[in-house]
């Protein structure tokens, strides 16, 4: 079931398989911190949150539990109860990245808190952690401190080490969208531009010159006007041109340009 899971990504078939285990032996905890991740990612809120409270309640002194239940709690929008248990999850591990990538938004984004979100970059850096996750939250820290060329510098360090999944092109794109708004004087037009040719890469042009996207179970997604739909998150290129949508499975959507995307 892990392989189903994680190399062909037949989520749903992996998610019966551990539920059917687990109906048979209620302590096979492993296969249930994999029924926690899976359904995450299927967005399963309640079957997430259920079993994350089962493993906190066994486990309540183990990051990574710890994090999964804050996870689930997120998913579940209890905000406050997502960032208890990351902290939780940071006190036991206090390196944890997935934590501390978290408890650096929410903290900002909940409570305004830069000091508290501050400390949980400290942190993640000397994690020595380099995943994409953690080089695009230290970028995005980068730039509400005004910091626009280190901003620069660590997206284009995430993206080096991303593997072009849509949900990081997302958020590479929006932190590019904020860095462009910055005046020229604030930012490095040479790193501008590489972060505009590493980004193009990935999204493609189409005949008409829309920006199109791969997208699972899709040929391909055009641009969105960014108020067509609450579900579509419309990204830009740094020169503010749109680029993409999130659309669900299966889906294709080909909708007007807008005249023009701002950024938050």
């Amino acid at each position: 079931a892990h392989a189903l899971a994680e190399g062909y990504n037949e989520l749903e078939e992996a998610s019966e398989l551990y539920e059917q285990i687990l109906n048979v032996d209620y302590y096979e905890h492993d296969i249930r911190r994999r029924l926690v991740k899976t359904s995450l990612k299927l967005e399963r809120t309640e079957t997430a949150v259920k079993n994350a409270k089962i493993l906190a309640d066994r486990f309540p002194g183990e990051a990574e539990v710890l994090y999964l239940a804050g996870k689930s709690a997120e998913a579940d929008h209890r905000i406050i109860d997502a960032i208890r248990r990351y902290r939780a999850a940071s006190r036991y591990d206090e390196n944890h990245v997935g934590a501390n990538q978290r408890l650096a938004v929410l903290y900002k984004v909940v409570f305004g808190d830069d000091r508290a979100s501050a400390k949980a970059i400290d942190r993640l850096q000397e994690s020595g952690d380099r995943s994409f996750e953690t080089l695009a939250t230290i970028a995005e820290h980068k730039l509400t401190q005004g910091s626009v060329v280190e901003a620069s510098q660590q997206l284009i360090e995430a993206l080096d080490v991303s593997d072009d999944r849509i949900e990081q092109l997302i958020q590479a794109s929006r932190i590019a969208i904020r860095i462009a708004a910055y005046e020229d004087g604030q930012h490095d037009s040479k790193l501008a531009k590489e972060l505009q040719i590493r980004l193009s890469g990935s999204l493609q042009t189409d005949a008409e010159g829309h920006a199109v996207i791969p997208a699972e179970g899709a040929d391909r997604v055009r641009v969105s006007h960014p108020d067509f739909l609450a579900r579509t998150i419309p990204v830009a290129m740094l020169d503010g041109t749109p680029a993409l949508v999130v659309l669900e499975p299966g889906e294709l959507v080909t909708i007007e340009v807008a005249d023009k995307i701002t950024g938050r």
